[in-house]
Parts: structure tokens; C-alpha cells; sequence
């Protein structure tokens, strides 16, 4: 029987499906940007270190665009929180005031490491590749920053769709009754397999992305950069494969017997294979590129990689929505979800978010058009 009385929870302002279509959507855009804080800004401040030129030419441009990559990653992360918050309140909350320290730990973390991207940004003049070593401390600590606050992010919401171990997490951090703020699901087998799917998927989309941006953000491709880049794309592609279906395999093995009966029965199973089948197939867009891109359609077959790599990410989204719904299914079935008789909330957002997306599409082709003249 649930402990959650769902008699008393508020109507929702919008439908169900409203809900998840758009916590899913900003979760795919948020990863997109998000992955390459994970993966991409920690390989960039390797390269630069090194005396390979076609290296440090991919790595100054991926610092230079860091700042930009990081505050769309914010605003968009902003929108999947919102639905969470809207479609589970009664799970969100009790769950982030168990480990209230840690999840408020993430402004703490953010801050600088915002600003520790400016720094490295800011530290390459153009047409420079040359980074002071005390503006190197600086993104290392940045980009240390970033993976603590992607790892307490999964943390946060592994712990959300654990209801089940909230008594234990309170009973052993708790003082007078209270909770302390410092519980975790460390103790949850699925966690760290959970964080290394998001790390076997950043590095997808840094292999990705450095194929775009050649193709779209660059004028001048020197051969050199060019066979640099498309080694650069097709082991990260591989590490991706070798990361992501270690995890996915872990992952699966981890998981609560109900929920892998779910996942592996009729309705869930092809979702299942399209979320492991997802680095493979970008391994393939990759090869496609690395193949014919220089000879044939270069910026269309540049693109396609981040394409299939967002679709990938949409496709992860989904399935892990479905897994969601069914991790919390016994305490809080959709089936017992209201929907208020005020629409104005959902018809103001909409409103916005159409406006936001022009913006956006105004800016990314602005941002084509002005590409570098050298590079």
C-alpha cells in the first residue's frame, strides 16, 4: 500500500501528457549541452596541454564556446526540473530535503565553475592556442566541478524514484525527529552504472559536436585538421559504445526485478533496444562522415551526426520517462492524476517557449553566418 495519500494531491495545470512531453523534450536539450560539460571541456584542457596543433585548435575553440555551451545547458536544465516538480512534487521534494546539503551544494559548485569556463575562454586571445597555467587550475577545477554536480544530480534523482529506502536514508540521518540533509542513494545499486550511461553518452555527443562544428562553425579546414578531427570523432564514438553498453548491461542487472520485467516485456522492450542500440548507430553516422564528408554533401554529413546523436538522446529520454513512471508507480500511479480546470499556466508557457525557440534559431544561424574567417 502507498504511503503517499493521492486523494490529497493538488490538480495538475496542464495534462499528464503535456507534463512529460516537455520534461522530456527540455531533459533532450539540457543533455545535449550538458554532456559536453561532462566529456568535451575535460578532453579540451587535456589537448591544450599537448603540442599537437590540430589538437589544441579543436580544444581553444571548444573553451571558447564553453561559456555559451554552459549558460544554454543551465536555462534548458531549468525546464525538466520545472515538470518534475509539477508531476511529482510529493516524491522531488522529500527526496532532495533527505540530501538538502548536497543538492544545494550544486549552486555552490556551479558558481565557480561557471566562471572558471570565462577564465579559460577569456585566457585564448584569437587565432591562440596558448593557455597561462594558472587559467589552466582554474578550468580543471571547473570542469572537476561539473562532473560533482552531474553525479549529484543522478544522485537526486535515483533517490526520487526510491521511495522505499526514504525511511532507512531518515532513521540514519536524522537528530530530534528532523532530517540533517545528508542522506544519499550511495547505497542504491543502480547509481553508478546510471551516472556511467551519462558519461558513455557525453562521450557520443563530443565526438558528435566536433564534427559539427567543423562542418558548420568553421571556413577554413585544413586536411590536416580535417584527418585529425575524424580520428578524434570515431574513438570517441567507439569509447562511447564501450562505456555506454557496459553500463546498460550493469545498469539493467541492477534494476528492481519488477521494473526489468517491465523493460524487457513486450511494451518496453523495443525501447529497451533502440536506448542500447543508440551509440552504435552514431558510430555509424560517424563513419558515413568520415568516409564521403570530405568528397560529398560535407556540411550535411557533418551535421548528421549530432542529429542522430540528439535523437539518440531523445530515445535515452523516453526510456528512461517509461522507467521512471514505473520505478514510481506504486506510489504515485499517472491513473491518479487530476487535471485543474485553469489553463492559462500551460498557454503562458507555451507562449514562451515559442518565442525562446525563435530566439534560439535566430541566434544559432547568426552564429553560422559569422563563423570564423580563420581559424
Amino acid at each position: 500500500m502507498s504511503f503517499i495519500d493521492t486523494s490529497t494531491i493538488e490538480a495538475l495545470p496542464a495534462p499528464v501528457w503535456f507534463i512529460l512531453f516537455f520534461k522530456t523534450l527540455g531533459f533532450v536539450l539540457h543533455s545535449a549541452l550538458m554532456n559536453l560539460w561532462l566529456a568535451a571541456f575535460p578532453i579540451a584542457l587535456w589537448f591544450i596541454r599537448r603540442d599537437r596543433t590540430e589538437g589544441k585548435l579543436w580544444a581553444s575553440r571548444q573553451l571558447r564556446q564553453m561559456p555559451f555551451i554552459i549558460t544554454f545547458g543551465v536555462n534548458f536544465g531549468i525546464v525538466p526540473l520545472l515538470f518534475i516538480q509539477v508531476l511529482y512534487p510529493r516524491v522531488f521534494y522529500p527526496a532532495t530535503i533527505l540530501m538538502a546539503w548536497f543538492w544545494i551544494l550544486i549552486i555552490v559548485l556551479l558558481v565557480p565553475a561557471y566562471y572558471g569556463a570565462y577564465v579559460c575562454a577569456f585566457g585564448l586571445p584569437k587565432n591562440t592556442q596558448r593557455l597561462a597555467r594558472w587559467r589552466y587550475l582554474f578550468g580543471a577545477l571547473s570542469a572537476l566541478f561539473f562532473v560533482l554536480i552531474g553525479f549529484i544530480f543522478t544522485n537526486g534523482l535515483t533517490l526520487v524514484s526510491r521511495p522505499d529506502s526514504w525511511g532507512e536514508i531518515w532513521l540514519s540521518h536524522s537528530t530530534a525527529g528532523a532530517s540533517v540533509g545528508t542522506g544519499s542513494a550511495l547505497g542504491e545499486a543502480i547509481l553508478l552504472p546510471r551516472f556511467l550511461l551519462t558519461l558513455g553518452l557525453a562521450l557520443g555527443t563530443t565526438a558528435a559536436w566536433a564534427l559539427l562544428d567543423r562542418a558548420l562553425f568553421m571556413k577554413e579546414i585544413s586536411p590536416a585538421y580535417r584527418q585529425w578531427s575524424n580520428r578524434f570523432a570515431l574513438v570517441l564514438s567507439l569509447a562511447s559504445i564501450l562505456v555506454y553498453s557496459s553500463a546498460f548491461v550493469w545498469y539493467l542487472f541492477a534494476q528492481k526485478k519488477e521494473v526489468v520485467e517491465t523493460l524487457l516485456g513486450s511494451a518496453g522492450l523495443p525501447f529497451t533496444l533502440a536506448a542500447f542500440a543508440s551509440p552504435f548507430v552514431l558510430f555509424v553516422a560517424v563513419l558515413l562522415n568520415v568516409r564521403l564528408g570530405a568528397v560529398r554533401f560535407p556540411r550535411l554529413l557533418g551535421t548528421l551526426p549530432f542529429v542522430v546523436q540528439i535523437f539518440s538522446l531523445g530515445t535515452n529520454a523516453i526510456w528512461r520517462q517509461g522507467i521512471q513512471i514505473r520505478e514510481l508507480s506504486p506510489w504515485l500511479p499517472l491513473s491518479s492524476m487530476r487535471v485543474g480546470g485553469e489553463t492559462w499556466p500551460a498557454v503562458l508557457f507555451l507562449a514562451t517557449f515559442v518565442v525562446g525557440v525563435g530566439v534560439i534559431v535566430w541566434m544559432l544561424f547568426a552564429a553560422i553566418r559569422c563563423r570564423d574567417v580563420k581559424n
